[in-house]
C-alpha cells in the first residue's frame, strides 16, 4: 500500500467484510463478503479461469504444455495451463477482468483458509473446478504433487494439508501472474497486493519450517503513515488499522518483534484504541481474608462497537475449589471499567500485543502474568468466533503450566480442535464469513498445528497414549518416535518408520526421521540426494551429526548448504556460526551471528559469540565487539561470563565507567554463590592502577581532566563501598588492592583500615600458625601494617591524628603473631624478619 494506492468501495467492502452498497453492486464481491466461496468458485468467470468446461474441440492458443485431454499432461502442467487462459481471457474481454480474477483468487483463498484453519471443510471438491478429464482422472495423486510443488527454500510443505488445490490456484491468480500484466492488475485492483501477501503468508504458515523467501514477499512495507489525511475517512482509517496489524502480526509470527510492535502500535493509533495497564484490589482466591493489588489492563475503543453475533465456542469453567474462576474486585465502580466492551478490531490489536509481550521476554512465570490481563480483558465481551477462540486459546496455553489451571487448559483445546473439525456447522452456529472475518488479524494455528498442541499438552499430563495417537495420525513421526521412547518401545518407532518407507521410500522427510533415530549419516545423504539436494532438514541434520563429533569443517559445510537454501534458519545460522568458531573460521562465524541477531535481534547467545569472534579478528575490530557485548547484556543481563566479557574488553580499550559497570554487576550476580571469589582481583587492579597512574587523563586538558576524575571517583567509590566492602569482608588481597585507591584519593584512615581488614583476614586463619605459605602471607601483611601505621599513623585529619597510639598497635600485632608462630616457624627467615621489625619499634 503505497500513497497511490486508492481502493474502490467493493474492495474496501472485500477486505473489511462488510455490507457491499447496492449502488456498487458486485457479484463476487458480495459472495466473498457472505463467505459463500462454493458460488464465487463456480461462477462463470471462474469457470473459463480453470477451464472447467473445457472440451477437446476447445482451442487454447499459446498452450506450452499438453492438452488437458493428454494423457502426458501432469499437475505441475495447471499452472501454464491457467495461466494461458488468464492470457486469452484478458486478450478477449480487456484488463478490466482482473478484478474478478482476484476475487476468484481470493475465493480460493479463503475456501482453503476455512478448511485448514477455521472449519468446517468446504464441500466443493477443488478437484472439480479443473477440466472434467482432470478432475476424473486425478485423486490423492493430485494432492501429493501439490503439496511438493508448495516447497519453497528447500523447505516443504506439511504432507497432509487437505486441499492443497485451493492454495495452489490462489497462487497462480494473486502471486504468479504474468510479469507483463502485473502493472496493469494492481492499476484495476490495487488490494490485488493485500491478497497476494495473504497467499503467501498461508504458505508460510503449512511449511514445516519458516522460509525467508515466503516471508521477504509477504510482508509488504507501507508507505503512508497512519496520520495522514488520505485515511481520515471512518472506512479508511479502519482499512489501514488492519493492513497494519496483519503487517505486525507476519512479523510476530516471524519472531521479529521489534518491527512487529512497531506496526501493532501504529495500528493502535489508527485504530483510536486507548489501552494501559493498571492495578486494582481484589481477591484471586477463595479463601483470600484481604484484597491485594491485581494486574489489570483498562482499554476503550473510540470507534462503534461491533453487536451481537452467532454462537460462540464454548468456554469451559475451571471449577477449582480454591480459585476464583474471575477476579473479585473491591471496587464495583473499578470491576465497571474494565468490563466495557470494545471494537473487534481493537481486541485483535491487544491479542497482538499480548503475543508481542511473549516474543519480547522469555518463558517464565513473569511473562505469563503480563500476557493474562490482557487475554481476560479480549474474553470479557465476546462478539466474533475467531477472536474468542483465539483468546481461549492463548489463555489455555498459559494456564497449561499451571497445576490448578491445567485441566481446563486441556479441556478447552479439545474443545477448540473438536468445533474446528466438526464436519458441519449447525444453523446456531458462526458461518464461514465470521470465521474468517479477522482471521489475518490474528496468529491463529491451522488445524494439524493446533492437534499437535493438545497432544503436547497429553504429554505434559503423562497420557502419553493419547498423545501418540493424535500424533500417529498427523504422520508427525518425530513426535511419535519420541512417544514410543517414553514408552520404552522404540522398536515399534522404527517399524511404524520402515513401514512408512515401504510405501513412499522416496520421501527424503522419512530417511531424515530414520537417520535421525539411527544416527546413520548415509540416511540423511541419501535424503539430500533424492531430493535433488533441495532438502534443507537433511544439511541440517548432518551437520548436528558432524558437530556431536567435532568434526567441523564438514559440520560448516552442511550448514552452508542448508542456509543456502533456506537462509531464516536462525538455528542453522548459529550452529553455523558456532562450527565456524571451533574450526578458527572467524569471518564465517562472524557472518553466521550476525544473521541470527538479524532473524531474532533478542538472541543474547549470539551476540554474546559475535563479539568473541570480533575480538578474534584483530584490534579494528574491538570498537564493534564492544557494541556487540552491550547488546548481548541487554538480552542476558543475569549472565555474568558475558558482563566478564565486557569488563575485559572495556578495559583493554581503557573505558573505565563500563568497565566498573560490568565488574559491579559481576559481583551482584555471584556473590551469593562465591564470596570474595566473584572479584576479578586483577580487572580490580587494572582499574585502580589506571587512576592512580593517570592514564586515563592523559591527553585530556585540566577542565576535562577534572571532570572525568570527579565521575570515575563517584563510580569507584560506589563499587568498593557498596558492592565490596558492603559484601566481602575475608579477602585479604581486595583489602589490599583498595587500600591503594584511598591512599591515592588521601584518604588515609580509610586506607589503613583496609591494611588493618587485609592483616586480620590472614591472621585470624587457623593456617597461620602451621602452614608455611599462610605464615608468609601473614608477615608479609604484618610488615605492611605496620609501615602503614609508621607512615600515616602521625598524620592528622579532621584535626585528629589518624592513630595517635600507632607504636602501641604495631607492637601488639607483631607480638601477637610471633606468639602464634614461635613453635612451628622460629628459626625461619620470616619469623626474624618480625622479630626484627619488633626490636626496632622497642628502640624507636
Amino acid at each position: 500500500m503505497t500513497e497511490s494506492t486508492h481502493f474502490s468501495t467493493v474492495e474496501k467492502c472485500v477486505l473489511l467484510g462488510s455490507a457491499i452498497p447496492s449502488t456498487d453492486s458486485c457479484e463476487l464481491g458480495t459472495q466473498l463478503v457472505n463467505g459463500d466461496y462454493e458460488a464465487a468458485l463456480q461462477s462463470a468467470t471462474a469457470r473459463a479461469v480453470f477451464g472447467t468446461d473445457l472440451t477437446q474441440d476447445t482451442s487454447i492458443s499459446g498452450l506450452e504444455v499438453p492438452s488437458p485431454f493428454d494423457p502426458q499432461f501432469s499437475a505441475s502442467d495447471i499452472g501454464p495451463l491457467v495461466t494461458t487462459l488468464i492470457k486469452q481471457l484478458i486478450s478477449e474481454q480487456g484488463h478490466s477482468l482482473w478484478s474478478q480474477i482476484t476475487f476468484i483468487g481470493a475465493a480460493c483463498l479463503q475456501a482453503f483458509v476455512e478448511t485448514n484453519w477455521t472449519g468446517p471443510e468446504l464441500r466443493l471438491d477443488p478437484a472439480a473446478l479443473l477440466p472434467k478429464p482432470l478432475a476424473e482422472r486425478w485423486r490423492k495423486a493430485l494432492d501429493q504433487t501439490l503439496i511438493k510443488l508448495m516447497e519453497v527454500d528447500g523447505e516443504e510443505a506439511y504432507e497432509l494439508t487437505p486441499r492443497p488445490l485451493y492454495l495452489y490456484l490462489a497462487r497462480l491468480l494473486l502471486v504468479d501472474i504474468p510479469a507483463e500484466y502485473g502493472q496493469e492488475r494492481d492499476k484495476v485492483i490495487p488490494s490485488a497486493q493485500w491478497w497476494a501477501a495473504r497467499t503467501l503468508l498461508i504458505q508460510q504458515s503449512i511449511l514445516d519450517y519458516p522460509a525467508q523467501k515466503s516471508a521477504d514477499e509477504g510482508t509488504p512495507v507501507p508507505e503512508s503513515d497512519a496520520d495522514d489525511d488520505k485515511w481520515k475517512s471512518v472506512a479508511d482509517r479502519e482499512l489501514w488499522a488492519r493492513f497494519l496489524l496483519e503487517l505486525g502480526v507476519v512479523y510476530s509470527q516471524h519472531s521479529m518483534p521489534i518491527d512487529s510492535k512497531r506496526y501493532i502500535t501504529l495500528a493502535q493509533a489508527a485504530s483510536g484504541l486507548h489501552w494501559k495497564m493498571s492495578g486494582a484490589k481484589g481477591k484471586r482466591t477463595r479463601f483470600q481474608q484481604f484484597d491485594v493489588t491485581q494486574l489489570v489492563l483498562l482499554a476503550q475503543s473510540t470507534r462503534s462497537v461491533d453487536g451481537a453475533h452467532k454462537k460462540l465456542p464454548e468456554a469451559m469453567d475451571l471449577n477449582d475449589d480454591v480459585l476464583l474462576e474471575n477476579i473479585k474486585f473491591s471496587d464495583a465502580m473499578d470491576e465497571a471499567k474494565m468490563q466495557g466492551d470494545l471494537n473487534v478490531l481493537d481486541k485483535c490489536i491487544l491479542l497482538a500485543f499480548c503475543l508481542n509481550v511473549q516474543n519480547e521476554n522469555p518463558a517464565h512465570g513473569l511473562t505469563s502474568e503480563q500476557m493474562m490481563p490482557f487475554v481476560t480483558r479480549v474474553l470479557q465481551n465476546p462478539t466474533n468466533w475467531s477472536v474468542y477462540t483465539m483468546g481461549l486459546l492463548l489463555r489455555s496455553r498459559l494456564e497449561s503450566n499451571q497445576t490448578r489451571t491445567v485441566q481446563r487448559a486441556t479441556l478447552q483445546m479439545q474443545q477448540l480442535v473438536d468445533q474446528i473439525t466438526h464436519p458441519l456447522p449447525n444453523t446456531e452456529e458462526a458461518g464461514a464469513a465470521e470465521r474468517l472475518h479477522y482471521l489475518f488479524a490474528l496468529s491463529m494455528p491451522n488445524q494439524w498445528t493446533l492437534e499437535r498442541e493438545l497432544a503436547t499438552m497429553f504429554m505434559e499430563l503423562g497420557v502419553i497414549r493419547s498423545a501418540l495417537d493424535i500424533f500417529e495420525r498427523l504422520q508427525m513421526w518425530d513426535d511419535v518416535i519420541y512417544c514410543y521412547a517414553l514408552l520404552g518401545q522404540s522398536e515399534v518407532a522404527e517399524q511404524i518408520v520402515h513401514r512408512e518407507m515401504k510405501e513412499h521410500p522416496d520421501s527424503p522427510k522419512l530417511w531424515c526421521v530414520l537417520g535421525d533415530f539411527e544416527k546413520n549419516p548415509e540416511h540423511w545423504h541419501h535424503a539430500w540426494e533424492i531430493s535433488g539436494q533441495r532438502y534443507a532438514r537433511a544439511m541440517r541434520s548432518l551437520g548436528a551429526y558432524h558437530f556431536e563429533r567435532s568434526e567441523y569443517a564438514e559440520c560448516v559445510e552442511c550448514y552452508e548448504k542448508a542456509v543456502y537454501l533456506n537462509p531464516m534458519s536462525e538455528r542453522s545460522w548459529y550452529m553455523l556460526g558456532c562450527a565456524a568458531m571451533k574450526q578458527g573460521n572467524w569471518p564465517t562465524a562472524a557472518k553466521a551471528f550476525l544473521h541470527v541477531v538479524s532473524i531474532d535481534e533478542n538472541n543474547g547467545e549470539s551476540w554474546n559469540n559475535l563479539a568473541s569472534v570480533y575480538l578474534q579478528m584483530g584490534d579494528e575490530y574491538r570498537i564493534r565487539a564492544l557494541r556487540v557485548l552491550g547488546m548481548a547484556t541487554k538480552f542476558l543481563n543475569e549472565s555474568w561470563q558475558v558482563w566478564s566479557n565486557l569488563l575485559h574488553v572495556s578495559l583493554s580499550m581503557g573505558m573505565l565507567p563500563l568497565a566498573i559497570q560490568a565488574l559491579g554487576k559481576i559481583i551482584d550476580l555471584r556473590v551469593a554463590q562465591m564470596g570474595a571469589e566473584c572479584v576479578d582481583l586483577d580487572a580490580l587492579r587494572r582499574i585502580i592502577s589506571l587512576q592512580t597512574r593517570g592514564a586515563v587523563f592523559q591527553g585530556l586538558s585540566d577542565a576535562e581532566a577534572e571532570s572525568k576524575r570527579k565521575r570515575l571517583n563517584m563510580l569507584t567509590e560506589r563499587l568498593l563501598v557498596k558492592q565490596i566492602e558492603a559484601r566481602i569482608t575475608s579477602s585479604a588481597p581486595v583489602w589490599r588492592a583498595m587500600a591503594d585507591y584511598w591512599f591515592w584519593r588521601r584518604d588515609f584512615s580509610h586506607c589503613l583500615d583496609c591494611y588493618i581488614k587485609a592483616y586480620r583476614c590472614l591472621s585470624q586463619l587457623p593456617q597461620v600458625a602451621y602452614a608455611p605459605p599462610v605464615f608468609k602471607d601473614a608477615v608479609a601483611a604484618a610488615l605492611d601494617l605496620v609501615s602503614m601505621y609508621e607512615n600515616l599513623g602521625s598524620k592528622t585529619q579532621v584535626v585528629r591524628p589518624i592513630c595517635a597510639d600507632w607504636k602501641h598497635k604495631s607492637k601488639m600485632l607483631l607480638r601477637g603473631l610471633i606468639g602464634k608462630c614461635k613453635e612451628s616457624f622460629e628459626g625461619t627467615p620470616e619469623y626474624a624478619r618480625l622479630t626484627e621489625a619488633l626490636s626496632e619499634l622497642r628502640q624507636a
